[in-house]
């Protein structure tokens, strides 16, 4: 399964590190780079660095590929914006 988390924070890493243990395909995007290379340091996941509302960034991610997408930013808009773009 195909799946795009958007936000690095606890919940973000917490569920990608808890759905890549069960093999799944995980994206995770976030502005912090920071937050990006401690998941890439220490789970098998993709990290994609960047705004995710941004319609190139989310191309770039092939969200149209995804099974599911989690908006689990700090920002409620952003997370929904996320989702309604990735629909």
């Amino acid at each position: 399964m195909k799946i795009i988390i958007a936000g690095a924070g606890e919940v973000g890493f917490h569920l990608a590190k808890l759905l890549s243990y069960e093999s799944q395909n995980i994206t995770l995007i976030d502005t912090d780079k920071e937050s990006l290379v401690y998941a890439d340091n220490h789970l098998d996941i993709k990290v994609i660095r960047g705004d995710a509302t941004s319609i190139s960034l989310l191309k770039d991610a092939k969200v149209h590929e995804s099974d599911l997408v989690i908006g689990v930013t700090s920002s409620e808009t952003t997370n929904i914006t996320f989702c309604m773009l990735a629909k």
